[in-house]
């Protein structure tokens, strides 16, 4: 089996999950979760759920709020802003490095 260095979403829209320079096990896992199975879309909507029942939340707020994984809240909530489901209203003064997030 061979397997493409480029994933395939670069080339037909969607969100680019791998660069040209990962390795290949990082093509396959992005094909995996953005491909066929597309487990990213249910992930999205697991985090708009959280986020509409926790507005104005940082990714590591709504992640501890809602039981989910840090990691992946924060690769979906930039992903649901350009898909307009969130919009991001600035930083956390606490934590200046974290964004707010709240529904579109």
């Amino acid at each position: 089996m061979t397997v493409p260095r480029v994933s395939q979403l670069g080339l037909f829209g969607g969100f680019p999950a791998a660069r040209k320079t990962d390795p290949n096990s990082s093509h396959i896992a992005a094909d995996l979760v953005h491909g066929q199975t597309n487990i990213a879309k249910s992930q999205r909507s697991q985090v708009l759920a959280a986020l509409k029942k926790y507005p104005g939340s940082t990714s590591k707020q709504l992640a501890q709020l809602a039981g989910l994984d840090r990691t992946m809240v924060g690769r979906r909530l930039p992903e649901m802003e350009i898909e307009g489901d969130a919009r991001c209203a600035g930083r956390d003064p606490e934590a200046k490095h974290e964004l707010i997030w709240w529904p579109a």
